[in-house]
């Protein structure tokens, strides 16, 4: 599809007759004016056939046109910015991730804790305080590899001692579930 555009502007006279026939006046005077221009419509060329935009709204288009190129090029800008953004989250929710459970059980050990000697405001529940006893004393694998992969904590050698293998190749077991059985070796032998 071509498209063609005469464009005219008359000064309105409020008779809409009157103004109609002079704007098919100035059409058929702008016929000879009409010729080829190359439109980019974001890296598309097109062609259109139009007479010279000489008049307020071919400018008025032709500036809004502007506005919205520069309008897009901002978003697109703004949307590779929260691209990145979401990929850091995504990245700190897969690091944190592991970190959930024990950080939970560890707290609410805390504040069982706390109810259980104030005894005021709650009543303090015993198998909260034993299960969060059991994850802050007990050995924790996959929570220790994030730790330390993250450097939240640098006991490197302690954790080869306590579990029997390097962090990198425990890091690795971790997806394998052989790291399961190793957690259930170490809880037995200490």
């Amino acid at each position: 599809m071509v498209v063609g555009l005469i464009y005219t502007e008359i000064d309105g006279s409020g008779d809409p007759k009157g103004d109609l026939a002079t704007i098919k006046t100035t059409f058929v005077q702008e016929i000879p004016s009409v010729g080829p221009v190359q439109i980019d419509l974001n890296g598309h060329v097109e062609t259109t056939f139009t007479n010279q935009a000489g008049g307020s709204f071919l400018k008025a288009i032709t500036s809004e046109i502007q506005q919205l190129r520069a309008e897009t090029k901002e978003l697109r800008e703004e949307s590779r910015s929260q691209k990145e953004e979401i990929r850091d989250l995504r990245g700190e929710v897969t690091v944190l991730h592991p970190l959930r459970d024990s950080a939970i059980g560890i707290r609410k050990r805390w504040f069982g804790v706390f109810c259980k000697h104030r005894r005021r405001g709650g009543k303090a529940n015993q198998a909260v305080i034993n299960r969060g006893n059991k994850i802050a004393h007990s050995g924790d694998i996959t929570t220790d590899v994030y730790l330390l992969e993250n450097g939240h904590m640098h006991y490197f050698h302690a954790f080869n001692v306590l579990y029997g293998v390097d962090w990198h190749l425990a890091k690795t077991l971790i997806s394998m579930f052989i790291l399961q059985v190793i957690t259930f070796h170490w809880l037995v032998l200490y």
